[in-house]
């Protein structure tokens, strides 16, 4: 690979995408062009549908395939992992996913998360409460 001056323009005559357009429709079909898309203002129709159709075609490994799966199993999977939770009056109820504990309070389950793991304070604990989570500072919760 070298790099040479093809052209020296008076600053202001052209765009910089302008002249790389022009650059480029130039030079179509030489063998030595580096650029993947024929469009210096981005992605053309006829270039996304290339990615597209090299995404959709592309056959992952076994070992790639299995470590996408372990990924999704276990700690790191909010469905898989039971909640308990203790009411105010002592009372336990069992939820079978970080998901299904995080509608029962009306939060996100990455916040539900994040309580259970200790990330973020629980309601009631830290320096600062929503007042729409305060009554959740009652109740107490764990994974299993």
């Amino acid at each position: 690979m070298k790099f040479e001056r093809v052209r020296i323009c008076e600053e202001g005559l052209y765009s910089p995408q302008e002249l790389e357009q022009e650059l480029l429709d130039f030079y179509a079909g030489n063998p030595h062009l580096c650029n993947v898309s024929t469009s210096a203002f981005g992605p053309d129709e006829d270039m996304r549908g290339r990615l597209k159709a090299r995404m959709a075609d592309r056959e992952r490994s076994a070992p790639t395939r299995e470590k996408m799966a372990a990924a999704k199993r276990g700690e790191r999977n909010p469905n898989a992992r039971p909640v308990q939770v203790t009411d105010p009056q002592g009372a336990v109820m069992e939820f079978v996913s970080v998901t299904e504990a995080a509608e029962f309070f009306g939060v996100s389950q990455q916040l539900m998360d994040q309580w259970l793991k200790g990330l973020v304070a629980w309601p009631g604990e830290g320096y600062r409460v929503r007042k729409r989570n305060a009554w959740i500072a009652d109740y107490s919760a764990r994974l299993l």
